[in-house]
This record gives C-alpha cells, sequence and structure tokens, in this order.
C-alpha cells in the first residue's frame, strides 16, 4: 500500500525518475552479503582485492523464495509504474546492462541522467570521462562459484530450479 502511494505521486507530481533492477537477483543479494558492513563499491584496486577476499556464505534453506519474492516485488513495481504513469518506456533499465563490463553501458548510463532531468542531452564523453575515475567491479566479472563460501550447496539449492540460470 504505501509503495502504491509513493509511485502514485511520484507520477502524479511528474518526478523524473528511472528503474535500475537486477535480473539476477541472487546476484544482488550475494553482493550484499559480500559487502555488508562495508562500502558497496571499491573505490581504488586495493579496496577490490580486499572486498574479493571475503566470500559469503549463502543462506540457502528458503532461498528459492527469497528470490521469487524479490522477482515478485520487481514485477510489482513495474506494474505499480506502468499503471500510475501510463508506461515505463526508456525509464526501466537492468543493473547487467549498466554495469562497466556491459555492452553499452555508457550509452545507457548517458541516457539515464537524461531521463533524471540531470544533462539536457545525451553525452557519453562525459560519461567516459566519468568512468575513469569512478569505482571498480568487484564480484561482476568473476563467476557466482569463485564468489560464493557455499558453492556446492548454492549449487544443488538452486539447480534445477526456475532460479537455476541465476547460478551463471
Amino acid at each position: 500500500q504505501n509503495l502504491n502511494s509513493i509511485v502514485a505521486s511520484v507520477c502524479a507530481l511528474d518526478i523524473p525518475y528511472v528503474l535500475m533492477l537486477r535480473r539476477n537477483v541472487l546476484r544482488r543479494y550475494v553482493s550484499g552479503l559480500a559487502t555488508e558492513g562495508q562500502a558497496s563499491h571499491a573505490a581504488t584496486a586495493a579496496e577490490v582485492v580486499e572486498l574479493r577476499r571475503r566470500k559469503p556464505r549463502v543462506p540457502v534453506e528458503g532461498l528459492a523464495e527469497r528470490i521469487a519474492y524479490e522477482v515478485i516485488q520487481n514485477e510489482e513495481l513495474v506494474r505499480l509504474f506502468k499503471y500510475h504513469c501510463g508506461s515505463v518506456d526508456g525509464r526501466l533499465f537492468w543493473y547487467e546492462d549498466i554495469v562497466d563490463a556491459a555492452p553499452h553501458h555508457v550509452d545507457l548510463w548517458s541516457e539515464m541522467m537524461v531521463k533524471l532531468d540531470l544533462w539536457k542531452a545525451p553525452d557519453p564523453e562525459r560519461v567516459r570521462n566519468r568512468a575513469a575515475a569512478s569505482t571498480h567491479a568487484v564480484h561482476a566479472t568473476l563467476p557466482l562459484s569463485e564468489v560464493v563460501a557455499n558453492w556446492g550447496e548454492l549449487a544443488e539449492a538452486l539447480g534445477g530450479s526456475v532460479f537455476e540460470d541465476m547460478l551463471a
């Protein structure tokens, strides 16, 4: 109910917004566990090394249900924005498409800045210049098997499920 009111207000007030969601919510969950109590992004190569040393243990009991709940919440959020604002065209971005390793990430970041009314026009060069002084990828470029402490348990818990593709 609260989320419905917030979304309705954003749309009624014509507040610039974007939705940036994760297709692979397991990766978001693992990232949260890995950086618990720490900055979620590394600003230096040394911080990358430190954050990569931490291999979180993912609680597997009820994991499929937690993932399903988050997927449903993402779908509900998109549905609410479509209902109240009429569309999410050009405003829905996927994290996996935006991270530095993704093709066209510079163009997507540039588009996002325009959608948020932060820039008047897309400026990919500005994004490129910012990226040079930005954060470093910590886990996104590594296979999940190298990121978690209990890969075997995780693979067994989600293997054969509708969320098995999130292990990749």
